[in-house]
C-alpha cells in the first residue's frame, strides 16, 4: 500500500504536538516509524518510552503499516495517538 502520508498526534505529559509524517511505505514496521517519530519530536524521546495507538489498540512494533491500516478499510490520511511515557 503506498501511504501518502498522515498525522501523529503526540501526547507528553505537558503537551500535545501535531507531526505530519509524509510519504511512508506499507512495509514500514512500527518500530521504524517511532524512530522517525523520535527524530522529529522536538523532545527526541526514547522510542522505548512510546506507545502509538490506532483504533484503539497499542500497535506491536514488528507490525508493518500495512497490516495495521488494511483491516480498518479507510483511505489515507491516516491519524495516529502517541503516548510518551514519563520517567
Amino acid at each position: 500500500m503506498e501511504l501518502s502520508g498522515f498525522t501523529v498526534f503526540i501526547k507528553t505529559p505537558h503537551e500535545t504536538a501535531d507531526l505530519p509524517i509524509p510519504n511512508l511505505r506499507g512495509q514500514l514496521a512500527v518500530r521504524e516509524l517511532k524512530q522517525a517519530i523520535a527524530e522529529s519530536h522536538p523532545l527526541q524521546p526514547d522510542v522505548s518510552q512510546m506507545r502509538l495507538i490506532f483504533a484503539g489498540r497499542v500497535l506491536a512494533d514488528q507490525a508493518t503499516l500495512d497490516e495495521v491500516f488494511a483491516p480498518v478499510r479507510l483511505l489515507p490520511p491516516f491519524s495516529l495517538h502517541g503516548h510518551l511515557l514519563s520517567d
